[in-house]
């Protein structure tokens, strides 16, 4: 943007002059800036938005240990920059980029796919192996926003000998993996 930017500019000031060129490369090059501006200043405020998931980010920093593993339905960054915990990806992109394990990868998504399936039911004995493989505490946050109905946000808690719930707020939970 900044090279078609100066070049509009020397072409207005050598073909305008003056004042009437200062107003055609304002007319020129202003509705781009605004549109940035308009799109920045219509942004909720992060420090102010979702406070039920920065209590969910304060909560598995001061009670997951370290080495946690915390999986979500869409991979939001709250978790590792609020809380310092692992996130649990699955996305192909990180597989083409970091040369993740492909197979691996699909295993993730397929896993991540299970667990927040708009579904009433939760089929344990797809979702709990490939988690358990990590060797690592496992924690669940299940967001409402993710689901269209109330029984797929609840599900976890019709799994209890495999999930504990064990943080809730009226917008989300916190599972912990059993064993």
């Amino acid at each position: 943007y900044l090279v078609p930017a100066v070049a509009a500019g020397g072409w207005v000031a050598t073909r305008w002059p003056g004042r009437r060129g200062a107003w055609l490369l304002a007319a020129l090059l202003l509705p781009a800036n605004l549109v940035g501006y308009a799109g920045y200043w219509g942004e909720a405020d992060p420090r102010r938005a979702d406070p039920d998931g920065r209590a969910a980010c304060a909560w598995l920093a001061e009670h997951a240990p370290p080495a946690a593993v915390v999986v979500e339905a869409h991979e939001r960054v709250d978790v590792p920059v609020r809380a310092a915990r692992r996130l649990y990806f699955g996305r192909a992109s990180y597989a083409e980029q970091w040369g993740y394990d492909p197979t691996e990868i699909r295993t993730r998504q397929v896993t991540l796919a299970l667990l927040y399936a708009d579904q009433a039911d939760l089929d344990t004995l797809l979702v709990i192996p490939p988690l358990r493989r990590l060797s690592a505490p496992i924690y669940a946050i299940v967001r409402a926003e993710d689901f269209t109905s109330a029984g797929a946000f609840h599900k976890l808690d019709r799994a209890p000998a495999s999930f504990e719930r064990v943080f809730e707020r009226p917008t989300l939970s916190i599972y912990r993996l059993k064993g």
